[in-house]
């Protein structure tokens, strides 16, 4: 754990004396005007009228005053000012049940907010969040540039690897830290990255001129020469004739093309290209399913897995000869985020808005089985997210979280962190890639 700092308070005392004392400037807090919940006391009522006059020759008496009204009933009422973020209640003053203490007169969680981690008076380090009552290890800064855009990350061995679409650069540093030094430059917006014991991969947009959309290759280890082509958007369909996505599996590299998954060699001198799956709309009638452009990709040596975002469905196909081919694992399933989906060989998992979903490879029907594995706590939109063999790792503009990929409540394991757009673990190390172009290490307890 990191060495927490401790924040000013002008008394040494706890900030929980009594139900809710916090921070103060002074030893004797001012006692703030009551607070009232129900109506104020209700005014008395009007008398009641003469009555009327007797008969002909009869004098009328005068009618009994009516009786005075009773007063409406005090509301309930709490003694006090009740914490920001708190609420009266029978005339006690009460926090909500996700941040059940007080410090400085504010309804906090001593188990989850760094500013109060713990007890009232410690913070925890920038970037560190607070774990069960106590502060986690802070992301370190491993580089940071400006002009990035849009980040991907890859490892292999001791490298880590990345792309720059609004640089046109690919990089690669140490993952312990070091000076970056460049792959390749002058790149046409490079986007999803791939890499093995081989090389490094990554997939070019383009710039929307025929044939700038590629998919390129960087041996390792790395020399002078310059990346070769392994494949280019060709495709005569206007409406997508980019790379969007690629993956890498058993010397095999995969890649998205209008309607299709394209799978090649990663060895340039090998040739053939052959189509493994294909976005379907089932919907459909049968000369109009093939239908969705692949955009997600992820590949785990049984079945390939997509996203198509503009149908906001996932799907996948068999890689085996005599598999149970193709089906729609899930449909209808919202704003997705962009090239993130990842496959354990027995469940796929992707992001929608504020959350991570779950569905198993292998069901009877479309949407069976299909689950939200965790929430994000404040529901910002998902950036980014990365599996691990527990856990699923996912960040939001501001904050990283984890939670097990079983299905479970997440927990804050980095804040302060801008709109990660990668997210990647190795070992016992999270990597992080922002949007403000820092790449950071994050160790998970």
């Amino acid at each position: 754990m990191s060495v927490a700092r401790v924040a000013a308070c002008s008394f040494l005392v706890p900030c929980l004396i009594g139900l809710f004392l916090g921070c103060s400037s002074t030893s004797e807090p001012q006692q703030p005007p009551p607070m009232y919940i129900g109506g104020s006391p209700g005014n008395g009522g009007s008398g009641g009228g003469n009555a009327s006059g007797g008969g002909e020759g009869t004098a009328g008496t005068s009618g009994s005053s009516g009786s005075a009204g009773s007063g409406g009933s005090g509301g309930s009422m709490c003694a006090e000012q009740c914490p920001t973020g708190g609420f009266c209640m029978a005339g006690e003053c009460k926090c909500p049940a996700n941040k059940p203490d007080v410090c400085d007169a504010t309804c906090v969680s001593l188990q989850q907010d760094a500013e109060h981690c713990g007890n009232c008076m410690t913070s925890c380090d920038p970037g560190a969040a607070c774990v069960m009552g106590a502060c986690g290890a802070a992301p370190v800064e491993l580089t940071k540039g400006s002009g990035c855009g849009v980040m991907r990350l890859a490892i292999v061995g001791t490298d880590l690897y990345w792309t720059e679409a609004d640089t046109g650069a690919v990089r690669t540093m140490p993952i312990g830290g070091g000076s970056p030094t460049d792959v390749a430059t002058g790149q046409l917006k490079p986007l999803s990255i791939a890499a093995d014991a081989g090389g490094i991969y990554w997939s070019n947009e383009g710039d929307g001129t025929a044939g700038s959309s590629t998919v390129m290759k960087k041996a390792l280890p790395l020399a002078a020469d310059p990346p070769v082509l392994l494949a280019t958007g060709t495709a005569t369909d206007p409406d997508s004739p980019v790379i969007k996505a690629i993956a890498v599996a058993d010397s095999m590299l995969y890649y998205t093309l209008v309607h299709d998954v394209h799978a090649i060699s990663t060895d340039e001198a090998v040739t053939g290209d052959i189509i493994v799956g294909t976005a379907t709309n089932l919907d459909l009638p049968d000369a109009d399913k093939s239908a969705g452009f692949p955009s997600g990709l992820a590949v785990d040596g049984t079945y390939v897995v997509w996203t198509t975002g503009e149908r906001s469905a996932v799907e996948r196909d068999d890689l085996l000869e005599g598999g149970d081919g193709y089906l729609e694992l899930g449909e209808s399933q919202g704003d997705m985020v962009w090239a993130d989906v990842a496959s354990d060989g027995t469940s796929a998992y992707w992001a929608t808005a504020a959350n991570i979903m779950k569905s198993p490879l292998v069901k009877a029907a479309v949407g069976e089985g299909v689950e939200a594995v965790a929430t994000t706590p404040d529901f910002g939109a998902i950036t980014a997210f990365t599996i691990d063999a527990i856990n699923v790792y996912f960040a939001n503009d501001g904050g990283v979280f984890m939670a097990p990929l079983a299905g479970g409540d997440p927990v804050a394991i980095a804040r302060d962190q801008a709109a990660p757009t990668a997210l990647l673990v190795s070992g016992s190390t999270l990597f992080i890639a922002t949007s403000d172009c820092a790449i950071r290490s994050l160790a998970l307890q």
